[in-house]
């Protein structure tokens, strides 16, 4: 039954990691649960909680390739903006990859940083901070400008270490 109602929602491929197939599965039906259940409502689901946000980092750590879009999907657009704890887990889980502490097969330095760009303000931005003294500050300051607002810009300078600061102003500004 769990497999049936999980190829119904989500035809999975071929998963060649057999110790994340039960947990897989088990995240992907109690998502697709809630989902379902939630649409006959008409409401969207609700977004992933912290505990959800971390076995879904879990996966996208070791899964295989075949299921990566739809993982980096759930990172992507349904863990919440802002201070929510998931985004805190989100937030840190991207910096570290950013900073080579950890590594996913399927998330790039690259990407992590421009999906630390997406996050609109929060835990984020201290991330995004802190990059700026590594080799991927261009990449850094392009993804805050991508998220600011003149205030969030304003705060985001604020924050920036001072031999920085004078030349991300010109550019936010």
């Amino acid at each position: 039954m769990r497999i049936a109602l999980v190829n119904i929602f989500f035809p999975l491929k071929c998963i060649t990691n057999q110790k994340n197939i039960k947990r897989f599965h088990k995240m992907i039906e109690d998502y697709l649960k809630h989902k379902a259940e939630r649409q006959k409502n008409n409401l969207p689901p609700l977004p992933l909680d912290s505990k959800q946000t971390a076995e879904l980092i879990e996966l996208l750590k070791k899964d295989s390739i075949d299921n990566a879009e739809f993982l980096i999907d759930l990172l992507t657009e349904h863990v919440p903006a802002g201070v929510d704890q998931a985004a805190f887990v989100k937030a840190a889980f991207l910096t570290d990859i950013a900073k080579n502490k950890t590594q996913s097969p399927h998330i790039t330095e690259e990407k992590s940083i421009e999906l630390l760009g997406t996050m609109l303000g929060g835990y984020n931005v201290q991330s995004l901070v802190s990059l700026l003294t590594t080799d991927n500050a261009a990449k850094a300051l392009l993804a805050a400008i991508g998220f600011c607002s003149s205030r969030l810009c304003q705060i985001f300078i604020s924050l920036l270490p001072s031999s920085v600061s004078g030349i991300s102003a010109r550019i936010f500004l």
